[in-house]
């Protein structure tokens, strides 16, 4: 993020907060596979990894308290090799959970239905995957065996594409009528692993099997039934609902000020949600809002400084521009960021 953001910043960006800056921020420094890539990650945790960076050397503090990536971490970077994962949350942070415990669920009610064990705990208790399943099974009761024969066979297909790590991490995981799904706690003592480790490694391969199965859902027509029912767009990709609705009315014409007062919002929420559209939809016109005198000034500012900071941006360009006109330019830039920014 270039030093211009926190570390509470990158911590939102992690665990998927709601705000347009961090959503801005995910678009700006070209890091969208990483947005809600740990929703689950807490503060405490977070704080303790950022530590034993700084212990390991890193990461250094400088005298101004800013956290720097230090030259000694480029050998153990390049080790990483961060983009060789499929990670990808800003496309896929909506459903990933929603597609993973549905497929979780749906291996162990269908095993123990071919097993004609009707007595077992569900691993999977949140209320709306448990209802997706129930109604799937009353219409696909008649199909177990079948069915499971084609997850396999699709299963099989996808993980082949995969390091022999990936399927093994997920064989260990599903519980079925013979076996129970192990934690990701002994499955990270079982690897050598941390828990944050394990977790990351499995958002790889959902991320995959998500990519794969929706470039060619005819190849895993049973998969894609998990996530058939959730239909996506430009629109409904945005992060908010909220900002939904005011697309809607953007799209009818609407200025900033009458869509404040039709939902009885503060114009600066309207704002916000003008900024995530144009995230969102690479043809929103932002003309309606900043004329390209202004935007060529904000942009000029911006590349000069080589900076995202809003209020370096805002102390070099005209007193009369605004900060929504400086957001909702820099969101042209992040089209240019994400094009050139391999992630």
């Amino acid at each position: 993020m270039r030093n211009e953001r926190s570390l509470q910043a990158i911590f939102h960006l992690l665990t998927g907060k709601q705000a347009i800056q961090t959503i801005q921020d995910a678009h700006l420094f070209g890091i969208r596979r990483y947005y809600a890539l740990y929703k689950g990650l807490t503060n405490d945790s977070f704080n303790e990894h950022v530590q034993m960076l700084i212990d390991r050397g890193y990461v250094v503090i400088d005298e101004d308290g800013q956290y720097r990536i230090a030259q000694a971490s480029n050998t153990w970077l390049a080790e990483l090799a961060l983009s060789t994962y499929d990670w990808d949350g800003m496309t896929y942070h909506r459903f990933d959970t929603i597609f993973y415990e549905r497929l979780l669920l749906f291996i162990q009610v269908w095993t123990n239905k071919q097993a004609q064990n009707s007595r077992y705990i569900p691993i999977i208790e949140r209320p709306d995957i448990f209802t997706w399943i129930k109604r799937y099974y009353r219409m696909n009761h008649y199909r177990i065996h079948l069915q499971l024969k084609q997850l396999y066979d699709e299963l099989l297909d996808i993980f082949m594409l995969l390091p022999e790590l990936y399927p093994q991490l997920f064989i260990r995981h599903i519980t079925t009528a013979t076996t129970i799904g192990q934690t990701n706690e002994q499955l990270a003592s079982q690897f050598n692993r941390t828990i944050s480790d394990i977790y990351l490694l499995q958002m790889h391969y959902i991320h995959f099997m998500l990519r794969n199965i929706l470039s060619d859902h005819t190849r895993y027509p049973l998969l894609y039934e998990f996530v058939a029912d959730i239909k996506w767009d430009d629109r409904n990709q945005m992060v908010t609902k909220s900002a939904q609705e005011t697309f809607l009315l953007v799209e009818k014409g609407y200025t900033p000020e009458q869509i404040a007062r039709h939902r009885q919002l503060k114009l600066t929420t309207i704002y916000d949600h003008i900024v995530e559209i144009a995230l969102h939809h690479r043809q929103f016109p932002i003309d309606r809002f900043v004329s390209e005198a202004i935007q060529a000034e904000i942009r000029e500012a911006a590349q000069s400084l080589n900076t995202f900071t809003l209020k370096a941006i805002k102390r070099a360009v005209r007193d009369e521009i605004s900060y929504f006109q400086i957001r909702l330019t820099l969101t042209t830039l992040q089209r240019e960021v994400g094009d050139q920014h391999v992630d």
